[in-house]
């Protein structure tokens, strides 16, 4: 049971009973501290410390040799520890004075924000040489092992301790550098990244460690965005820091107050002149790495977007005081004549010709109109093409004048495309519209190469296998049906030739159905020959149509033979065009399209350039960016496209699963229905099944989604079989369920979503999206469109030289170069760094007022730390008043008689009850030794007032700062409410109180040098707790009650 105390503290007279306990009933004392009890000093020690009584501290630290000063409470704090959460600066300081063992002590100070301690704390490590305890960790593991003071610091933002951390030497390494680097794959590993690059990402740290803060901003948000895509578990946690990182770059940007730090900021690059040329001009370096690292804030801030506007539209001064309908027409002429500023430029890159097209919206303008041109030209080249043009072998053709200037557009655009991949490299890739022109033009070159293949190629086209029957074969199976006509060649009579494969196998079958028939009737009876007479004459019928389509065909190969020049025709039996003999004749149908190969190299061209086409024509929608209005939408259909992609994932499940369902159910009677179709007569377009193959049952159930399809499809032709049928409504009315209702709904609603995001920050989406576009006409590498563009001008000869010069001197050069311009690019970095603190500041101070105005919590603490000096000044306060009341009792009881040793000596007869007041030692009397209490109770009543903890504490009413013969000024910092003292006192001497000389009383009918003035007012004294005390004559009975009102 834990030891209790009863009864309040008795004075003991012989001080050789210190060590005996005094008790009394107090449940606060009732301690059970670590693994087992403490006796009840360390009790009291902890008590004292968690009360904030500093005298008793000092009391036991100095009369106790025996007290553990590191003892633990239940909860494991050690007295250091809660005199930091109560935020008791002055125990602190008496705590690290008596040495005692810090632990954890500053890591627990930066958790309670506590700026005092930890400069204390920090000031002690460096006395004490034991910088260990910088990076000293939880000892209790209420933090991840990997926590330190700085990294708890960083993660509160706090500037004050960062900054104290950091002077003493406190720093946050790498990650790579941490115990949890080791351990991959693990729980402590993700949150130890993540708590390090928290902290990393302060923009408290950043602002107080790195040279460059926006730079660093900038690393560290395309890093955490990388993290994020890595470590999915923690993905939201890493994104927040990148959009904590990239606001911080955008803030710091905002506190530029003029033109020369803007252009300091923005043109700003760590690596200029270190081996390039001295006249080159990049554009402002800082917008080209946000856009790089995607720090769109950076970049749509005003401050950035001023800048590129005033680049944009540099040289054309009027273009902002101009009228629309004045700009546009400007924009018109200048897109018309942008072929002869090209061929000046060309000729005089230097001359005011060539300024004028170095301004980047004038090379905008070209570059546009030169694109429009281009498409232009593809509509032409496609456009009605002639009869003759269609039925002409366009293989051996030469290219028309305008597919010559889309080749050379072609080039022009290629050459544009190598230069952006030499310059960018890797980084090539990220932005799509760079794809899709590497896509276009690979998909023309494709084209061409083909074309030119086709043209110089000398062997002959195949015919195709599956298609070329021998002449006598199919002479031998039209004997079958007649004797009156005769299909030959007239050079020969027994030649091979091509025809459409289904209307070969659609005869033969014909024909063999027909004579099974005539053999099953003959050898069954002979009563059924009206019917086969029947049957007989439909197949005649049959017959005669497909001679008719035979002889279209035989027209048409005529004409194609006769344009080629060839004189081989086709005619019927008897008629002979230009070989009278027999023999064999192979049929030239290369000319003919429609007799073409499949994979013919011809239509692999013109598929790829027509998918060039369709690309080339969309290509032009990213030039819609530069307008307020259309640019959000614009950019909200690239966001839609990677939810198309998501979409087309899940769908293509659900659309290859039911295509495989319905082809197994419908295959195995799609023959029978094709049969019945075609003997019917119907056209053999419509007899095609839509389930009998994988290909087109997935084809038949993609059209489906847009209800093209009737359900017919799912009726069976040829036979009947209704569980079937059910079985295939059921799949196709869960496909539409699914891929329709279902799948297609969740498409439009990310698309909504995609929209609604972006339409949010639709200002700062389109603004960086404008500003890409912007900076690729900064840099100067194309200033003249295509094709004009593989002209070679002098400039590109001067540049070639200079870069074989380059090459030739090599490290040489650019050493050289480096030194050239050394002081130059040392006093930049010296106007940068100064600019670049001066942001750093401004960004600080208004941190700091905005954390003071909306952080609650550092309000609290401050109140509380407040709050509990308050509490030992009052303690201190009270006992100081407690022992001059008592005085002033006794002095006023003896009126004029012996004072001094007599009153001493008489003080515990005069007393005949102790005062009812709290006592400013309360935390003793609850339960100390008679070695704590006598001399605190002798203190009290006068018999160690030298003491020097007293006076240490109670500088008002201490002997060693009295001053009876001098006045308070009115600064002084005990005069807190600012009184005035008429001039009139000071020329009739200065006042002197009772309290401060007690020889006032032995002087009879003293009188005061000055009339009283109002003698119930009462006098504050140094600590605003004491009343002005009048003469002798004042009752016991008055100073009691104004004891009790205090």
């Amino acid at each position: 049971m834990p030891m209790v105390f009863d009864g309040p503290a008795r004075r003991k007279n012989q001080r050789n009973n210190r060590n005996k306990m005094v008790s009394m009933p107090n449940s606060n004392m009732d301690l059970e501290l670590g693994p087992g009890k403490f006796d009840s000093m360390e009790k009291l020690f902890l008590a004292a410390a968690e009360k904030g009584d500093k005298k008793a501290i000092l009391y036991a630290l100095e009369n106790a040799p025996d007290l553990n000063i590191n003892a633990l409470d239940r909860d494991g704090r050690s007295a250091l520890i809660i005199a930091i959460q109560n935020g008791n600066s002055d125990i602190i300081e008496v705590l690290l004075e008596h040495k005692i063992q810090l632990g954890d002590a500053l890591l627990r100070a930066v958790e309670e924000q506590f700026t005092g301690a930890v400069l204390m704390i920090c000031e002690h490590i460096k006395q004490k040489n034991i910088p260990e305890f910088l990076n000293c960790r939880a000892l209790n593991g209420d933090f991840h092992p990997d926590i330190t003071p700085i990294v708890l610091a960083a993660h509160h933002n706090n500037y004050d301790i960062i900054k104290i951390l950091l002077e003493y030497g406190a720093r946050i390494e790498e990650p790579e550098y941490y115990v949890f680097s080791t351990q991959t794959n693990t729980l402590q590993h993700s949150l130890g990244l993540l708590n390090i690059y928290r902290a990393l990402a302060s923009q408290a740290y950043i602002s107080l460690t790195s040279i460059d803060p926006i730079n660093t901003a900038f690393e560290k948000g395309y890093l955490l965005r990388k993290l994020s895509r890595k470590n999915a578990e923690f993905s939201e946690a890493f994104i927040e820091l990148a959009e904590q990182c990239e606001q911080f770059a955008a803030d710091i940007l905002g506190h530029i107050r003029n033109h020369k730090e803007q252009t300091c900021v923005l043109y700003h690059d760590p690596n200029m002149y270190e081996g390039g040329d001295e006249d080159d001009d990049l554009g402002p370096y800082k917008v080209k790495v946000a856009i790089n690292l995607q720090q769109k804030k950076f970049v749509a801030h005003p401050h950035c977007q001023q800048r590129l506007t005033q680049l944009w539209y540099e040289g054309l001064p009027r273009w902002y005081n101009s009228s629309f309908l004045s700009n546009l027409l400007f924009s018109v002429i200048i897109g018309l004549s942008f072929p002869i500023l090209s061929i000046l430029y060309i000729l005089y890159p230097w001359g005011s010709v060539g300024k004028f097209v170095r301004i980047p919206h004038c090379q905008f303008l070209c570059h546009l109109t030169s694109g429009i041109s281009f498409l232009l030209l593809l509509g032409l080249q496609s456009s009605y093409p002639s009869l003759e043009e269609v039925q002409t072998d366009r293989r051996k053709e030469p290219p028309t004048h305008s597919e010559w200037l889309i080749v050379l557009w072609v080039v022009g655009l290629t050459w544009v495309e190598i230069k952006e991949i030499l310059y960018h490299g890797s980084r090539y890739l990220n932005d799509r519209w760079n794809v899709m022109d590497f896509l276009t033009l690979s998909l023309y070159w494709a084209s061409i190469a083909l074309r030119v293949v086709v043209y110089y190629s000398k062997e002959e086209v195949a015919i195709n296998e599956t298609t070329t029957v021998e002449m006598t074969t199919f002479m031998t199976t039209m004997s079958m049906t007649t004797d009156d006509e005769d299909f030959t060649m007239a050079s020969s009579g027994d030649l091979p030739t091509t025809f459409p494969p289904d209307d070969l196998q659609l005869i033969l079958r014909k024909v063999d159905n027909l004579a099974s028939a005539v053999d099953e009737i003959r050898k069954t009876q002979q009563s059924t020959n009206d019917l086969i007479d029947e049957s007989v004459a439909d197949l005649r019928k049959g017959l005669n149509g497909v001679e008719a389509r035979i002889d279209q065909v035989r027209e048409a190969l005529n004409s194609s033979i006769a344009s080629s020049g060839s004189g081989a025709k086709l005619g019927k039996r008897g008629s002979r065009g230009g070989n009278a003999g027999g023999g064999d004749t192979n049929l030239d149908l290369k000319g003919v399209r429609t007799y073409w190969d499949d994979f013919e190299p011809m239509l692999i061209s013109e598929g790829l350039f027509a998918i060039a086409k369709v690309m080339s024509f969309l290509r032009p929608i990213c030039f819609t960016v530069m307008s307020r209005h259309v640019g959000p939408m614009q950019i909200s259909l690239g966001g839609m496209m990677f939810d198309i992609c998501k979409f087309l994932l899940i769908f293509s499940f659900v659309w290859f699963a039911f295509s495989l369902g319905m082809n197994q159910l419908y295959s195995s009677y799609s023959y029978d229905a094709r049969i019945l179709c075609e003997s019917q007569n119907d056209p053999i377009a419509n007899c095609k099944q839509p389930f009998d193959t994988i290909p087109n049952t997935m084809m038949t159930l993609f059209w489906a989604l847009f209800g093209l399809p009737d359900l017919d499809i799912l009726d069976l032709k040829a036979v009947r079989q209704d569980f079937t049928e059910t079985v295939g409504l059921l799949l196709y009315a869960a496909y539409h369920v699914i891929a329709i209702v279902v799948l297609l709904n969740v498409l439009i609603a990310m698309m909504s979503s995609t929209y609604t995001r972006i339409e949010e920050d639709a200002d700062i989406q389109w603004k960086f999206s404008r500003s890409k576009l912007w900076m690729s006409y900064f840099e100067g590498r194309g200033t003249m469109p295509p094709p004009f563009n593989i002209v070679p001008t002098p400039k590109s000869f001067y540049y070639f030289i200079k870069w074989i010069c380059h090459t030739i001197n090599g490290d040489q050069y650019k050493l050289k170069v480096k030194e050239r311009n050394k002081a130059y690019r040392e006093e930049r970095e010296r106007q940068y760094r100064e600019t670049m603190g001066r942001l750093v500041k401004r960004y600080i101070f208004d941190a700091k007022r905005d954390d003071d105005e909306n952080n609650q919590e550092q309000w609290v603490n401050r109140l509380k730390q407040d709050i509990s000096g308050f509490k030992y000044e009052m303690f201190e306060a009270l006992s100081g008043m407690d022992r001059k009341m008592q005085d002033m009792e006794h002095k006023i009881e003896d009126g004029a008689n012996v004072l001094g040793t007599e009153v001493m000596h008489k003080m515990n007869t005069v007393i005949k009850k102790p005062l009812s007041r709290p006592d400013s030692m309360q935390s003793i009397k609850s339960g100390l030794s008679e070695a704590c209490i006598s001399p605190v109770m002798d203190a009290q009543n006068g018999s160690n007032n030298d003491s020097p903890v007293w006076e240490e504490f109670d500088p008002v009413v201490s002997g060693n700062n009295r001053n009876p013969r001098g006045l308070m000024k009115p600064d002084s910092s005990y005069n807190i409410a600012g009184y005035t003292y008429p001039p009139e006192w000071e020329k009739q001497g200065p006042i002197r109180y009772i309290d401060e000389d007690g020889d006032l009383l032995d002087q009879r009918g003293y009188t005061y040098p000055f009339p009283r003035r109002g003698s119930s007012k009462k006098r504050k004294s140094g600590n605003h707790l004491g009343n002005h005390i009048g003469p002798a004559s004042i009752k016991r009975k008055s100073l009691k009650e104004n004891n009790t009102k205090v």
